[in-house]
């Protein structure tokens, strides 16, 4: 199964300090969903929110490290380190925030982690859905060097995303904002080590982007 899950109107939870290693679990018998190490999601007429994952270690997963999902209304991720994520999918994604019409995913903030990719498959740190002003902020993302990867931070979708001060290394591309993310904004980072011939920022759609 998964280490952690908050779900169904959790609020002001704290998920501290925790080592997660060799979060394989799958959600049904047979064996075709992975679930993610750790999760927050909400539901229809439940608050969910105001939560903090903060200074945890996820090493090794099936599939997604961190998902905070529909519903999540200020929730943080701080200080953790998410490595050898997405070992038995084609795709790793060491965290995602996502939101679905009429359960939004607003004001969440993921800062000051540190994102490691092995390069052995494709994958980002991704926002998609209905994501409203969250906060990407001083994050090290490295690794991301997978030959169709589309970098380390694939952002399709969302509202007033602020990506702000994060350190991305040894990665293709940097950011790739995808069609349907409006009000971007992208100050403050460092990229090195870009692979030549990827451009550091794509974008790839979106309107109002403040680089």
């Amino acid at each position: 199964g998964q280490a952690v899950v908050l779900s169904e109107g959790v609020t002001n939870a704290v998920v501290s300090q925790n080592q997660m290693t060799n979060n394989y679990g799958y959600l049904n018998l047979a064996h075709t969903s992975l679930g993610a190490a750790c999760e927050e999601v909400g539901m229809i007429g439940a608050a969910q929110g105001g939560n903090q994952w903060v200074s945890n270690v996820v090493d090794g997963t099936g599939s997604v490290g961190l998902r905070l999902g529909n519903g999540v209304v200020g929730s943080q991720a701080r200080g953790n380190t998410m490595k050898r994520v997405g070992q038995f999918s084609a795709a790793a994604s060491p965290w995602e925030v996502t939101g679905a019409v009429g359960l939004g995913n607003t004001n969440v903030v993921v800062s000051g982690n540190v994102v490691e990719s092995d390069a052995t498959r494709t994958g980002s740190c991704q926002v998609s859905g209905e994501v409203m002003g969250l906060e990407v902020s001083s994050n090290t993302l490295s690794g991301f060097e997978h030959s169709s990867s589309l970098g380390p931070l694939f952002v399709a979708g969302s509202t007033g995303t602020r990506v702000l001060g994060n350190v991305v290394m040894r990665s293709r591309y940097g950011l790739w904002l995808n069609s349907g993310g409006t009000g971007l904004v992208v100050e403050g980072n460092q990229f090195s080590d870009v692979r030549g011939g990827d451009a550091v920022m794509y974008l790839a759609g979106g309107g109002g982007v403040r680089v």
